[in-house]
């Protein structure tokens, strides 16, 4: 399995990356590192300066890719020794949701599209990616780092006075943070965990002007989640409607 992983992650999307990581660690090639602590999140009670950093954070989350891109992305994922170079297509229009095409030396590997309604809808399945993996974890990937969650409510503030948004737990415990500046202004972080125990936590590790955007967009996230680690960047914005190509590296 391990010469087969490698001969197709060399040149393999995002997606391939994240869930051949996650197969390698399920057949030994890998270990699943210790799960920490999730974030102690202290209530802050509903203040009225409180509530309103909350509205702020939840606009600044809302906000903060234009309605419509095209995004080509670069990524390290790193399992136990091994890191792979991995490159991914992500597309998202008005009404639509967001579609992502993996594409390899083979062609392409998965498409799915997850709609803004959260469901997620596997187009392509090959043999190179089950279609349960593209909806277990690629899925994920898009709804944490690229959509919104409709329900979040103020959950309170982290230690360092970060503005945390949070929806759950549900009835399995498992709860999805989104941490923001202190004054609401900037998202910087998200954390999904479960019974008090992290499983997955990214944080923004840049945001960048693109041509085209009137703001500065999240463009880089650097990923710890079950097996794997991943270092994502955005190489390429085209933003709908204006014509230009930004952020090409």
């Amino acid at each position: 399995m391990g010469s087969h992983c490698r001969s197709v992650g060399k040149r393999v999307g995002l997606a391939v990356a994240a869930l051949s990581a996650v197969l390698w660690a399920g057949s030994g090639c890998a270990t699943s590192p210790s799960r920490s602590a999730a974030w102690s999140v202290e209530a802050q009670g509903e203040r009225v300066t409180e509530l309103s950093v909350a509205v702020k954070a939840r606009e600044a989350l809302a906000n903060r890719y234009p309605a419509g891109y095209r995004c080509v992305q670069r990524a390290v994922v790193t399992v136990g020794r091994r890191q792979f170079t991995c490159d991914g297509v992500l597309t998202a229009r008005p009404g639509e949701g967001l579609h992502l095409a993996v594409v390899s030396a083979l062609g392409v590997v998965t498409d799915l599209r997850l709609g803004e309604d959260g469901a997620c809808e596997v187009r392509k399945v090959t043999p190179l990616l089950r279609e349960q993996w593209s909806r277990d974890y690629v899925a994920r990937d898009l709804q944490v780092l690229f959509a919104t969650p409709r329900h979040l409510a103020y959950g309170g503030r982290l230690a360092d006075g970060s503005v945390v948004l949070q929806a759950g737990p549900d009835t399995t415990g498992l709860m999805l943070r989104y941490a923001f500046t202190p004054e609401g202004d900037r998202w910087e972080a998200v954390e999904m965990s479960r019974n008090g125990r992290r499983l997955y936590h990214a944080r923004v590790a840049r945001y960048r002007q693109v041509s085209g955007s009137a703001q500065e967009l999240p463009s880089a996230f650097e990923v710890s989640a079950e097996a794997y680690h991943l270092s994502l960047q955005a190489a390429e914005w085209r933003i709908d409607g204006s014509g230009e190509v930004g952020g090409r590296r």
